[in-house]
């Protein structure tokens, strides 16, 4: 008899540890899944953030592109400017005369 009560607390004992270790499969599994979707919502973040980049690096490349266009034509403007002045001096004003840039 004292076998037989050996043996149920034994049995009692695996049962409790299947128990035990399903319900830690299932809190791995849980645990897993909710990584899952978090990851997912960074991945879509991320995402989002990058495609705002794209967009604004666009933007950005365009101005730049345009202000250089800008500079090169108020370049050209100011080269040709100081060719008038240093060409036409004679026509512009007297010599000795100071000349004013604004």
């Amino acid at each position: 008899q004292e076998l037989q009560v050996l043996v149920q607390k034994k049995e009692d004992m695996m049962v409790q540890l299947e128990q035990q270790l399903e319900e830690q499969k299932q809190s791995r599994l849980q645990d897993a899944k909710f990584v899952e979707e978090k990851a997912a919502k960074i991945k879509e973040w991320v995402m989002l953030r990058l495609s705002e980049f794209e967009v604004e690096n666009a933007a950005l490349r365009e101005a730049n592109q345009q202000q250089k266009a800008q500079v090169l034509e108020l370049q050209k403007q100011v080269q040709a400017f100081e060719q008038t002045m240093s060409g036409g001096q004679g026509a512009l004003g007297k010599p000795g005369e100071g000349q004013r840039l604004s």
